[in-house]
């Protein structure tokens, strides 16, 4: 089992919560003050700052085939590179996160929480809802 860190697109309410069905929610998190988010217009890019903020999300234990799709979701090693990242609350050792591995200029910060445009759309308790991305 891994503890994984997701803070856009893969929280309950994004378009690929479903990816996660199955697994355990272990609660909201957030990160150390070490990381920014930024809005790639259409999901949030992660990446390391010494000048960051506490990035908020969820933390999730998952089996080693959840994270086979996560990998292929997150488009590893090209797009993300998944690595261990700092928790600050709850405290919490090897914990892992996808962080961006592509030039972030121009992009908009986010400051510590990324919102999905259309989330509010969305009922992520619904088991029979379509998802946007199937791997």
């Amino acid at each position: 089992m891994t503890r994984i860190f997701v803070y856009g697109t893969l929280k309950r309410g994004g378009c690929r919560a479903h990816v996660l069905r199955g697994q355990r929610y272990l609660g909201d998190a957030a990160t150390a003050p070490r990381y920014r988010l930024y809005d790639t217009g259409t999901f949030p890019a992660l990446v390391e700052d010494p000048q960051g903020v506490s990035v908020r999300g969820e933390m999730w234990e998952i089996d080693d085939e959840c994270l086979r799709v996560l990998d292929a979701v997150e488009d590893v090693p090209s797009l993300y590179e998944r690595r261990e990242v700092e928790i600050a609350e709850p405290l919490a050792a090897d914990v892992q996160t996808y962080v961006y591995r592509q030039d972030v200029t121009g992009m908009a910060d986010c400051g510590d929480c990324w919102q999905e445009k259309d989330a509010a759309d969305r009922d992520s308790a619904n088991p029979e809802q379509e998802p946007l991305y199937v791997v």
